[in-house]
């Protein structure tokens, strides 16, 4: 199944940001979450981020994403498998903020992004936990800065 997250203004800085919620508070390992974002300028260097929302009772220490980045003819441009830390490892503790039973967690996915040019591209993001679904991921968001060094 493909879920298509949308685009959402909001007040962090950005080019493009997208979110989506997740039905039941569930992530199947079957389910794409794909974002078609407008790059409005090439040989600029981004940075991608996520926001992922979850469950304070979440039950990893983490979530693996297989983010996979595409030009408009399909051509991947990055594709890669990463870990978000969601707890600490030692100590159990948040990464992330929040109140009551959600928590937030920003992370920089990709560096330096650049694009041969400006236009739609596509990134696709599947989770890849050991155990099947992520129970307790409510929503996951991804924005495109560019970078200001």
């Amino acid at each position: 199944m493909v879920l298509l997250g949308l685009a959402s203004a909001c007040n962090s800085p950005g080019v493009y940001h997208g979110k989506f919620d997740f039905e039941y508070e569930l992530w199947p390992p079957d389910e794409e979450v794909i974002f078609d974002m407008e790059v409005p300028e090439a040989e600029v260097p981004y940075d991608l981020y996520y926001q992922v929302r979850h469950a304070r009772d979440y039950a990893y220490q983490n979530l693996y994403v297989r983010i996979t980045v595409q030009d408009s003819t399909g051509q991947v441009l990055k594709a890669e498998l990463q870990n978000i830390p969601l707890f600490d490892a030692k100590t159990g503790k948040p990464m992330g903020s929040g109140y009551g039973s959600t928590l937030s967690r920003e992370i920089r996915a990709l560096r330096n992004l650049t694009f041969a040019e400006a236009g739609t591209y596509t990134v696709r993001l599947l989770q890849r936990n050991r155990e099947g679904e992520a129970e307790g991921i409510r929503s996951l968001g991804i924005w495109l800065e560019e970078v200001n060094e």
